[in-house]
């Protein structure tokens, strides 16, 4: 390599690393693949937690801390009415959606639509991703938690294919039992 293409490189570097916040995280993720490598054998559990910890984003950890939430949170279980219970989801839905799952839906606020007798909460999400692991699982999640909040609504998952844009309308359904 010439002087000319080394001081283009270091130029460049520079500039990255002024403009750029992630060109840290490079060096960073980078020192850390390095001592993984030389002493993963050798690791206590300790050691690896610390490292893990060292390799997460924020981000990435808010996702992991709102997941097992919404996976283990349990709630008094009470009767309520639909306005309260509708409340109740809204929140909850703000809390989790795109945070701790459902990163594949189309919209991060899911639509209230009152209907007779009942509440839908809709969103949107490409057919090829109606059956993804995440997804399910999220879902699984939210209905779960949903109809542990009240002894009398219940929620059901309703879902109607649009032919034409291949998006599958998903439906929170939330009615008296």
């Amino acid at each position: 390599m010439t002087t000319k293409n080394n001081i283009f490189l270091y130029n460049t570097i520079c500039d990255i690393e002024h403009n750029s916040i992630y060109f840290p995280d490079v060096v960073k993720n980078i020192e850390l693949a390095e001592i993984i490598s030389n002493g993963y054998e050798k690791m206590t559990d300790e050691e690896m937690r610390s490292i893990v910890s060292k390799c997460m984003t924020m981000k990435h950890i808010k996702h992991i801390l709102l997941k097992h939430e919404l996976h283990n949170k349990k709630y008094e279980i009470r009767d309520m009415n639909i306005d309260e219970f509708r409340f109740i989801i809204k929140k909850l839905l703000h809390r989790y959606q795109s945070k701790a799952g459902g990163f594949k839906f189309h919209h991060r606020i899911w639509r209230i639509v009152p209907n007779d007798g009942h509440i839908n909460f809709e969103n949107d999400i490409h057919v090829n991703n109606i059956h993804d692991y995440e997804t399910v699982e999220y879902m699984r999640g939210l209905l779960t938690l949903f109809n542990n909040i009240s002894k009398n609504i219940e929620v059901r998952l309703l879902t109607k294919l649009n032919d034409r844009d291949k998006n599958v309308l998903v439906i929170l359904q939330c009615s008296y039992k």
